[in-house]
């Protein structure tokens, strides 16, 4: 999936947005099969979002985390309308 139009590209479960690559800016993000079920995962280890869920006009439900260097990481569904890459 390529959204040239918002700079978005999605390559298997990885999916990559331009940005400015500023110290500290960068956020992997991950695909994942439920977003629910991946959230409701973390917090049995003991990690949790940071902030509210948050839907994109981009196709997708995504809740931002934050690995314990400080990092950002972003785990994503695509909403139902999208095409998914999980078969």
């Amino acid at each position: 999936l390529l959204d040239e139009i918002n700079q978005f590209a999605l390559l298997g479960n990885l999916a990559l947005k331009q940005g400015t690559p500023n110290p500290g800016t960068t956020l992997l993000h991950v695909q994942v099969r439920s977003l629910t079920d991946t959230l409701t995962h973390l917090a049995t280890q003991g990690i949790y979002p940071v902030g509210e869920l948050k839907s994109s006009h981009e196709g997708y439900t995504r809740a931002r985390l934050t690995d314990p260097d400080g990092h950002g990481i972003v785990v994503f569904q695509l909403d139902g309308s999208s095409t998914s890459s999980f078969q």
